[in-house]
This record gives structure tokens, sequence and C-alpha cells, in this order.
């Protein structure tokens, strides 16, 4: 429960340091907003229907197995959590455009951390620990460019 609630409080963090820019708006659900993908490289951006502006606040759904939350800044996602119908915390991402870029955090049922790892531009990057739903370190990896280069169990 502490990390979902730790979790959860990085997302009001984060969206509280945008809230006073002119085009913030609290919260809204999948179905009200619009995505247009920009440029040659197709760059999501994100927009409340019938708004010019790009959106910045939380964008909510309902999943398979409960819910995500987005933070949208100027109308790019920079960060995904997704929860179970309780509300626990199961994954937290951070994203740049349509790619995980940033910290990679997902929990078991009972709150303990199971992976974490990063990513650079969508692959997987540096130190990626496991652990067992007790916290013990069950195996290390290190990844470079989305290729394994090492691994080492407990």
């Amino acid at each position: 429960m502490f990390s979902a609630i730790r979790n959860i409080g990085l997302i009001v963090f984060l969206y509280g340091a945008f809230l006073g820019s002119a085009n913030a708006q609290d919260t809204l659900s999948v179905f009200e907003v619009r995505t247009i993908y920009e440029g040659a490289a197709g760059k999501p951006r994100v927009f409340a229907h019938g708004d010019s502006l790009p959106f910045t606040g939380i964008i909510t759904d309902k999943t398979q197995y409960g819910f995500s939350y987005a933070v949208c800044i100027y109308g790019r996602i920079v960060q995904e959590v997704y929860c179970d119908e309780d509300g626990e915390v199961h994954m937290v991402q951070y994203k740049n455009g349509d790619k995980r870029n940033g910290p990679f955090y997902e929990y078991y049922p009972n709150g303990r951390l199971s992976q974490v790892g990063y990513y650079v531009d969508g692959m997987m990057n540096g130190t990626w620990i496991y652990q067992d739903s007790l916290g013990n370190k069950i195996k290390e990896e290190f990844w470079k460019a989305d290729s394994l280069i090492s691994v080492k169990n407990w």
C-alpha cells in the first residue's frame, strides 16, 4: 500500500507543477480526448474534444484489470500508472511521445516491488532488478539498447 500511495503522490506532484498553465484542465476520461499524430515521426499529441490547445491534465481509463491514469502535459503523455479495481498500483512508466522513456516500476498485488528498470527511447537500458513477493532480490539483468548483456541470479 505504501508504494501505491508514493506513486500516486508522484502523479499529484507532477500534475500540480503544471496546474497553473493556461490550458490546464482537471481530469478527463479517455473518451473526452482525441489524439493527433504530428510530423514525419508521427508523435502523438492529445487534445480535449472541441479544444484547439494541447491538453494538460490527467486522462483516466477503465482497463481489463482496473484503471489507468495518464499525466499529460501540453498534449504529451509523460507518465502512465495502472491500478487494479481497489486502486493498488501495479505499474508506473514514463514516456516521451509514444515510447517508454525513464524509470519503470511493476508491483505485486501485495504492494511490493516486482521489478524496476529504465528505458531510453523505448529500449531497456541499464540495470533491471527483479524481486519475489517478499522483497528478496531474485535476479539482476544489465541491458544496453534493448540487448541483454548479463544476468545474475540469486
